[in-house]
């Protein structure tokens, strides 16, 4: 399912009462509309998009007419296609070609937010298949996040894009699944290679 703008779409969604921390179950509703707007967010990358209402049914429903905001990641496991527009597939292809580009511009603020501490550990959530095709941003992070690293000393930073293996610890004995070798339960960095896995 690609959902475009211009696209027709039922929503089935569950609805809730009261705070986020203690949310108590009011039912469910379904709500039908058109996608009039969609768009990636300028930090994140997080795909949203802007429906106007043109019927509903059940819980809290919103009225005919309105616009509703919906998170993709919610909206592609809840819709339903109803109709596409004549031109889904140019309008598909430019979206594609937006998501490319706010996943590009996600990856490089995790490596700026590396390099300025504010979030070391986003760099290894970046997938493998990004630092195969972007050698820049991988060069960057060498000259940068890795320079002036004494390849002899114990403390090396694990490269982000080195591959991910199985390891076993000798201090706890717990099995993980990391790019480097150290413990996340016990803090141990003599672990061994795991091959039975």
């Amino acid at each position: 399912m690609n959902l475009t703008t211009g696209t027709k779409i039922k929503i089935d969604e569950s609805v809730f009462e009261g705070s986020w921390k203690r949310p108590k179950y009011a039912g469910d509703r379904t709500i039908v509309g058109t996608i009039i707007k969609d768009s990636y967010g300028n930090l994140r990358g997080q795909h949203t998009f802007t429906i106007e209402v043109e019927s509903a049914d059940g819980v809290d429903c919103p009225p005919v007419g309105k616009k509703i905001f919906r998170k993709g990641r919610t909206l592609y496991k809840n819709a339903e296609v109803l109709s596409q527009p004549e031109n889904h597939e140019e309008l598909a292809e430019e979206k594609s070609r937006r998501a490319t580009e706010a996943k590009n511009k996600k990856h490089w603020t995790w490596i700026y937010e590396a390099e300025h501490a504010a979030g070391e550990n986003k760099l290894y959530k970046i997938p493998q298949w990004w630092w195969r095709e972007n050698p820049d941003a991988k060069k960057y992070v060498r000259d940068n996040l890795l320079d002036g690293v004494d390849p002899f000393d114990d403390e090396v930073p694990v490269e982000p894009w080195s591959p991910i293996t199985h390891y076993t610890c000798y201090g706890c004995g717990s099995l993980f699944y990391s790019r480097s070798p150290e413990c996340r339960r016990c803090g141990d960095e003599a672990c061994d290679i795991n091959d039975n896995i």
